[in-house]
């Protein structure tokens, strides 16, 4: 984000010559696509993250269930 700050900075002067400005926009379309490419990967994590989260979920809510109807037939521990 600095980078991408620091670039668009530097584009707004206009004491840039024509190669210049060409090359800090090149730059700026670079690092504006490696941006968009992360934060999709970052949504997939996060997708990835609370399908993990409800699975362990589900299994602790199976244990937490099963010992209740082990109690429920068996009476004590």
């Amino acid at each position: 984000m600095y980078k991408l700050d620091v670039l668009k900075k530097r584009l707004k002067t206009k004491l840039l010559t024509m190669e210049t400005r060409e090359e800090l926009e090149s730059k700026l379309e670079e690092i504006q696509e490696v941006l968009v490419k992360n934060e999709e990967k970052l949504k997939s994590l996060r997708k990835q993250n609370t399908k993990s989260y409800m699975v362990a979920a589900s299994m602790i809510f199976a244990c937490f269930l099963l010992y209740g109807l082990y109690l429920i037939f068996y009476g004590t521990i």
